[in-house]
Formats: structure tokens, C-alpha cells, sequence
């Protein structure tokens, strides 16, 4: 019983120790959506606007120079993940209208990069990045910030469930040892009712 309960504490101060800075979890993005996203990301990273091009719309086009060239222009880090992925479909007229929401980012020293990109498409055409947003040691986006949230205190809601297993595990024990019929009542009551006549008619 005591080993067992080292072994709480010890995983209670683990937990709380997760408990200090949580990082959100990356997301699953479709492959095709995904093929899009990445690329664009690695040619911002190569300073390739040829190639960034290729996956933005023709609406958007004038604004990928103004947003990325330059040696001081936004460089999405390496170590970006995809953290939101939020996608809808709606029927336009006889075909599928596609849009997606993919949130990249990283923790840095002084706070969050991060660039939200937006996709659309038509059922049967290529998928283009239409819009986004970027920052570099900014906050970071509501729905990472509500994930953190999320992450910070479930440890904590799984060691007040753990202590109170623990110390509902400790009242049955106890009351095993102290009331031993409560547990295991005479599971032979007749036997013993004989038992106690026989000896009242041998006195």
C-alpha cells in the first residue's frame, strides 16, 4: 500500500510538472490540402515567391511580394506545425465550393509565430490559398490559446480524480479490516443457527 502510494505522488508531481508551459498538439491536414500548405511554407522559407506562387490564388498574387519579399520579411520557422485545421463545403450552383482554415505555429523565446492560411476550391480544381495572416512573437491565436487552457488543467482534474480513487480505495480497506461481515456476510447462516441449538440442549 505504501509503494502504491509513492507511486501517486510521484506521478502527481509528473503531472504538474506538465502543468507549467503545455504545448498544443498538431493536427491531421488531408494530404492534398496539406501538399498546398507545406509547399507554400517552403518556398516562403527559401525566399522562392516563383514557387510560393504557384499555390496562391491569381487574386492574391500582388500581395505575395509585398508580404514576403525582402530580407526582413516573414520566414516561417522550420519547426511550424499545424495546430487549427478548420474546413467547410457548400453547393455552388451544380458544384462543390471548398474552403479551409489551417493554423501554423511554434513557440518562440518572446512569444508565438504564426501564419493562418486560408484555401479554396472547386470540386475538381486545384486548391489555392487565397488569403492569411502572419506573426512573429505575437499571441497566440484563440483556439491554441483555448487548447493551452485545456492542456494546463486537465492534469490537475486527473490528480484530484486520482486522490479521490485513492482514498476511496483507503475506506474500503478499512472497513474490510474493521467490519469484516459488512464485506463477506456468513455465507451459511443455516449452519450456524444448528450449531447454536445443539449446544443449548446439550446444557
Amino acid at each position: 500500500m505504501q509503494h502504491w502510494f509513492k507511486m501517486l505522488l510521484l506521478s502527481c508531481c509528473v503531472m504538474l510538472g506538465a502543468c507549467s508551459d503545455p504545448q498544443p498538439v498538431p493536427v491531421e491536414v488531408p494530404e492534398d490540402v496539406s501538399a498546398v500548405t507545406e509547399g507554400f511554407l517552403d518556398a516562403l522559407r527559401r525566399g522562392d515567391m516563383d514557387a510560393a506562387g504557384a499555390f496562391v490564388s491569381a487574386s492574391s498574387q500582388q500581395y505575395l511580394t509585398d508580404d514576403f519579399a525582402g530580407a526582413d520579411a516573414f520566414k516561417p520557422a522550420k519547426a511550424m506545425k499545424p495546430l487549427v485545421y478548420v474546413s467547410d463545403t457548400e453547393l455552388f450552383e451544380t458544384r462543390y465550393y471548398n474552403k479551409a482554415r489551417v493554423v501554423y505555429g511554434v513557440k518562440q523565446d518572446e512569444g508565438w509565430q504564426t501564419i493562418v492560411l486560408q484555401l479554396y476550391w472547386l470540386d475538381g480544381e486545384a486548391i489555392e490559398i487565397d488569403d492569411w495572416s502572419f506573426a512573429d512573437n505575437g499571441p497566440p491565436p484563440p483556439e491554441i490559446g483555448a487548447q493551452r487552457v485545456f492542456l494546463k488543467y486537465m492534469p490537475l482534474f486527473l490528480i484530484v480524480m486520482a486522490i479521490s480513487a485513492a482514498a476511496a480505495l483507503a475506506v474500503v480497506v478499512w472497513i474490510a479490516k474493521r467490519k469484516p461481515q459488512i464485506i463477506a456476510p456468513d455465507s451459511n447462516p443455516a449452519k450456524r443457527e444448528t450449531a447454536s441449538t445443539s449446544s443449548t440442549h446439550d446444557a
